[in-house]
């Protein structure tokens, strides 16, 4: 079953209530791939923009 996240949730503790560990994981994964991507395509603001996404996620949900 998926569940919808809305983002940016805040607080974004909130939404770690209902998702389990594997899709954090996944999540973390997919904004890791994302950001790769954006820093690799010259779209440094989107780049920056999901490194402060990965920052708040390490903030609230430790890996």
């Amino acid at each position: 079953m998926s569940t919808v996240i809305p983002f940016p949730a805040k607080p974004l503790a909130s939404a770690f209530d209902v998702i389990e560990d594997d899709q954090i994981h996944a999540i973390r994964a997919m904004l890791r791939y994302l950001h790769r991507e954006a820093s690799e395509s010259g779209l440094g603001g989107t780049a920056a923009r999901i490194s402060d996404a990965l920052d708040a996620l390490d903030a609230e949900q430790p890996a």
